[in-house]
């Protein structure tokens, strides 16, 4: 009998320790389920970090296009400037130049930021500059000549420039404007080349008469 008791007991022992067993399997760990939110923070806390690096990004760049356009705008403006002033001579192709110029900057500042709160001061500043430097002048003189050449040379440089800016900033949905833009400072520049090389058939003219 006391066989029986003792085998019975050690069964229930190890039914008992079998559902013990069962039982651990079935529930993790306090620690496994404190770890489980913990490293669902953390990924969500990476997320927030790389959409502001992204945001960054792309205020960089967009302030960059801006201050290419802005540059190239102040060349351009400068540029019609030059052209305005001095003899007039080539007047033709410095005319046609100017145009090319207008058209490429109206089409620019409609893409930079300030553009409607600033072009028309600055288009009413630039239309009284050219005003002045615009009078009926007297006959060309080999100074005068030589001060136009310079102003047509240095008109091109600034044309030039802006152009090579231009490719910078050619993407996105301006890409097509922005190459409207490039191609009448190509029709200026060619413009002020006929100009550059009529002023200096006028000083040759010039200086055959005084000799």
């Amino acid at each position: 009998m006391y066989t029986r008791l003792h085998a019975a007991f050690a069964a229930a022992l190890a039914a008992f320790g079998i559902c013990m067993s069962d039982g651990t399997a079935g529930n993790p760990p306090k620690n496994a389920k404190s770890t489980a939110p913990a490293a669902k923070s953390a990924a969500l806390a990476v997320r927030p970090a790389a959409a502001t690096t992204t945001n960054g990004a792309g205020t960089a760049s967009a302030h960059h296009h801006h201050s290419v356009l802005a540059n190239v705008l102040r060349e351009l403006h400068e540029a019609k400037h030059l052209l305005h002033t001095g003899v007039h001579v080539a007047h033709h192709h410095r005319e046609k130049a100017n145009e090319e110029i207008a058209k490429a900057i109206r089409i620019l500042e409609h893409h930079h930021h300030h553009a409607a709160g600033s072009s028309a001061h600055q288009h009413a500043a630039h239309t009284a500059a050219h005003a002045a430097n615009s009078a009926p002048q007297g006959p060309p003189t080999p100074a005068s000549l030589h001060s136009a050449d310079q102003k047509l040379r240095h008109a091109e440089k600034l044309v030039h420039a802006a152009h090579h800016q231009l490719h910078e900033i050619h993407h996105g949905e301006t890409h097509h404007e922005l190459h409207q833009a490039s191609h009448h400072l190509q029709e200026a520049t060619h413009h002020i080349h006929a100009a550059m090389h009529e002023v200096v058939h006028v000083e040759k003219a010039l200086a055959a008469n005084n000799n």
